[in-house]
């Protein structure tokens, strides 16, 4: 079975690669907490989540 791109950097580093839904809204979840932001327009590149942290739009 052929690995995803970056699988094999993973397996060999220890580390989990995982897939994820094309819609998923990555850019208005917290790594932090994990909250979702109700509404993040396109013209917005950076957020401050209510646990005070600071992060980018890919």
């Amino acid at each position: 079975m052929r690995q995803p791109p970056g699988g094999w950097k993973a397996k060999r580093y220890g580390r989990h690669f995982g897939k994820i839904d094309r819609w998923v809204p990555s850019s208005k979840l917290c790594s932090a907490c994990g909250t979702i932001a109700t509404s993040m327009p396109l013209n917005v590149r950076s957020r401050i989540c209510r646990c005070f942290k600071r992060s980018e739009r890919e």
